[in-house]
């Protein structure tokens, strides 16, 4: 097998696994529930939006929020991108890392 066809038999296998996952047929990570339906392009929301907002005037960066709150710096990115939907834990963890209140940093507004 050449390395082009070992490479692109990789991807497609990373790709089913990654499709299992969002589905729910695998086990979740501790700390991070997938969204139904989201993607790279999920439109950022005003809770996303604070919680960038405070992160950076807590002069914080994604990895140093992370480490703080026993998170990856992609799941502080995918939280802040509106792609993962973060548990109570978590978000209580962001919360108390930024001195902010839940509804300070994850309450909607509904219109």
């Amino acid at each position: 097998m050449e390395k082009n066809e070992w490479i692109r038999e990789r991807e497609t296998i990373k790709m089913s696994a990654v499709s299992w996952a969002v589905s729910g047929s695998i086990g979740r990570r501790a700390g991070v529930a997938p969204v139904t339906g989201a993607s790279s392009t999920a439109p950022k929301t005003g809770k996303t939006l604070r919680m960038k907002a405070a992160r950076v005037a807590a002069d914080l960066s994604q990895a140093d929020l992370a480490a703080a709150v026993g998170a990856t710096r992609q799941t502080i990115g995918l939280i802040e991108a509106g792609g993962y939907n973060p548990t109570l834990k978590l978000c209580i963890a962001i919360c108390k890392t930024l001195g902010c209140t839940l509804d300070d940093l994850f309450w909607e507004e509904s219109e």
